[in-house]
């Protein structure tokens, strides 16, 4: 179902990001096959639950999730009786898969898969990357190696250039670049972005590709905040936690078409009668919102055409 899912809805496959995420499915009852108990890093606390790791690909108006993997712990694989493997592990396949479909652009993800098995798959492909960097991450000044925080603490206010730039939730006003050496990584382009031209706080995004212009990078990880509203939708609006199921196959099975929803649901222009239904629709919520009520309609006419008793 999902290389069928695939093959008709993915209409543009050469550009566009690919965005590299996962997502804390929370349940209830450790008697569900795969849950474990795993931090979750919004709010810090421990909590049981599943975990999904996916690819997503944004182009243009397309906004598809590619592929998606449970995440075990390894003694819950052991429990399963299945090969353990490591989010990066699962990281890793899902991206081998996932750009045997499209040739993006570049591929996106956060600081936490910002590791060098990822890295070194990609660059090895001769894939554009681009992450967000932990503020401890060390690059080469002169001869000696140097935090990225300390490194933005030395920068001076003229250094910086003026912009006015969402990313995620917050709105950035100034930026700086430059091209460093980073460690276990190699050459990157750095960008140090600032919310207010006095503030301590630094947001920092590195690539592998040096001819990419500052702005540049900050656009490819932009699109990563895709991946950010699928989770957000999925969970909110089409019921991606609400499986009661115990055993794994019925979980996955689940998981499955509610990518297929959120597929037909973002991507409701190719689809003739989706298209009419949803004018004007942008959303996910406001779509499941609209078909639920033209569903209601048909109903409706349906009962009042029917004869007597034979609806």
């Amino acid at each position: 179902m999902n290389a069928i899912r695939l093959k008709e809805n993915i209409h543009n496959r050469k550009g566009g990001v690919i965005a590299l995420d996962d997502m804390l499915i929370e349940k209830s009852g450790k008697q569900r096959d795969g849950v474990g108990y795993l931090k979750d890093h919004c709010s810090g606390k421990t909590v049981l639950s599943h975990n999904i790791v996916s690819t997503f690909y944004r182009n243009g108006k397309q906004r598809i999730p590619l592929y998606g993997q449970l995440y075990f712990k390894k003694d819950v694989a052991d429990q399963l009786d299945i090969w353990f493997k490591t989010k990066i592990q699962i990281a890793v396949d899902l991206l081998r898969l996932s750009l045997s479909q499209v040739n993006p652009e570049a591929v996106v993800f956060d600081a936490w898969y910002m590791s060098k098995e990822i890295l070194d798959f990609l660059s090895s492909r001769g894939i554009t990357w681009v992450s967000e960097a932990e503020k401890n991450r060390l690059i080469q000044i002169g001869d000696d190696w140097m935090q990225l925080k300390q490194y933005a603490g030395c920068l001076q206010k003229t250094d910086f250039n003026r912009i006015d730039k969402i990313l995620g939730e917050k709105r950035y006003k100034w930026i700086y670049e430059t091209d460093v050496l980073m460690k276990n990584v190699g050459m990157v382009k750095l960008v140090i972005l600032r919310t207010r031209r006095n503030s301590r706080s630094f947001t920092f995004l590195v690539s592998n590709n040096l001819k990419c212009s500052g702005l540049q990078v900050f656009a490819y990880y932009k699109k990563r905040w895709s991946i950010e509203v699928f989770y957000r939708d999925c969970k909110q609006h089409l019921g991606i936690g609400e499986y009661q199921a115990r055993k794994l196959d019925a979980v996955v099975i689940h998981l499955h078409l509610v990518f297929l929803a959120y597929t037909l649901l973002k991507n409701a222009w190719c689809n003739l009668i989706l298209t009419k239904i949803l004018q004007g629709v942008h959303t996910v919520g406001t779509a499941c919102k609209t078909l639920k009520k033209w569903v209601l309609d048909q109903l409706i006419k349906g009962y009042k055409k029917a004869p007597s008793g034979k609806f």
